[in-house]
């Protein structure tokens, strides 16, 4: 058993469903809103993962790519839905993960640098590590050029910024913690922004938190909290190497992992087929164990 085995089995499962990440013309645009979560952790896990030599050699990842910016036309299906919902900042960081990429969309840009220039328009209200998201997306796209301050005081904000006691920690306060360090390393890619305090905080309790939602089954936890790890600039202990196990033998008959008992509910809502609600149920964690055990593997993990 290792992470190689993990790997191969969640990217094939994607590959085998990658039909079912399409956004169906048909639907209202409520719910073209609504699907473009998945379509949008799709187009992440693709950016990440072509960025492993190791794993992209055959260019499946860039085919993932292009598949994700036709089903957004171009980024055209961005523009109107910002037309109609100018609220939903988080368009911005999906179209950062394509402008990385080198997919372009110039009538899009200049929406959002409208939109960005409104009084106040950015300070919305929200989660301090929700707001390190758009920041960071902001700074990609260099539309706000005089950011890093901004960016320094949203970490101020977060959870992870004050090394609470481990056992404090709650699923909400998880889910924040790993996409704190998301964005604050570039996934492990970029120069990392956090303090030496914090990384040495996360190489301490990373490995008892992803043991404790191993336990627990929440296995989307706990392939966060691996990518998270993964995050600091670090091999992996040998105990940190063994982890994989516990997904490999919870994987289902289709190689799909247990999804959180809660998940994907506003997804599912209305979807009768049943293939289609298996779908919607376990992709998130199917992706981002994809990403977990790839991250691993460069980690040095066999």
């Amino acid at each position: 058993m290792s992470y190689s085995e993990l790997f191969v089995s969640s990217r094939d499962w994607i590959f085998q469903d990658l039909s079912k990440f399409r956004l169906d013309r048909g639907s209202n645009s409520a719910r073209v809103v609504e699907l473009l979560k998945p379509l949008g952790e799709l187009t992440l896990a693709a950016s990440l993962l072509s960025k492993l030599s190791h794993l992209s050699t055959d260019q499946t990842w860039s085919k993932v790519l292009n598949f994700s910016w036709e089903q957004l036309r171009e980024g055209n299906l961005l523009v109107d839905v910002l037309k109609e919902r100018p609220d939903l900042l988080v368009m911005l960081s999906l179209y950062a993960t394509f402008y990385r990429e080198g997919y372009k969309n110039k009538i899009l840009e200049e929406q959002i640098s409208q939109l960005v220039g409104t009084p106040g328009y950015y300070q919305i209200d929200m989660l301090a590590w929700r707001r390190l998201d758009l920041l960071v997306g902001l700074k990609e796209l260099n539309i706000i050029n005089s950011i890093e301050t901004e960016i320094e005081d949203a970490f101020n904000r977060t959870w992870l910024s004050k090394c609470h006691s481990p056992w404090t920690i709650t699923e909400p306060a998880a889910y924040g913690l790993t996409h704190t360090v998301f964005y604050m390393t570039n996934y492990g890619f970029g120069a990392s922004r956090l303090p030496n305090n914090v990384e040495d905080y996360l190489l301490e309790n990373c490995l008892p938190w992803t043991r404790m939602y191993l336990d627990e089954g929440n296995f989307d936890l706990a392939a966060e909290m691996v990518m998270t790890r993964c995050c600091v600039q670090s091999p992996l202990r040998e105990s940190e190497q063994l982890l994989c196990r516990d997904f490999l033998s919870a994987r289902m008959d289709d190689d799909a992992l247990p999804c959180p008992p809660y998940g994907a509910l506003s997804l599912m809502f209305g979807e009768n087929d049943p293939d289609r609600r298996h779908f919607l149920l376990h992709y998130h964690t199917v992706l981002v164990t994809c990403m977990a055990s790839a991250m691993a593997i460069n980690r040095g993990a066999p």
